[in-house]
């Protein structure tokens, strides 16, 4: 399943696909006028707000990077937890 951010074009105006849960307020905050699609499971904006998602996407593509290495650093030790628990039993 792809997870990277995207933009799509909707009948209402444009979707925002896959934002991290973690930056939702800092969209709202941008785009107040923002409505969730729960059944598909994304964020729409209208067609004159294009622009501006671009925009927003584009500045906030390396705080989502940061994110993703640090959850999947994160999960590494995990992993590595797990198998020094499973070594010392």
């Amino acid at each position: 399943m792809d997870k990277s951010l995207r933009i799509e074009k909707v009948e209402t105006g444009f979707a925002l696909i896959n934002l991290p849960f973690e930056f939702k307020d800092t969209f709202r905050k941008v785009f107040k006028t923002a409505k969730w699609d729960g059944y598909n499971k994304y964020w729409t904006v209208g067609v004159r707000a294009g622009e501006k998602l671009n925009e927003f996407v584009s500045q906030i593509q390396s705080e989502i990077k940061a994110l993703d290495e640090l959850r999947e650093a994160e999960d590494q030790k995990k992993i590595n937890d797990a198998e020094i628990s499973t070594l010392k039993s």
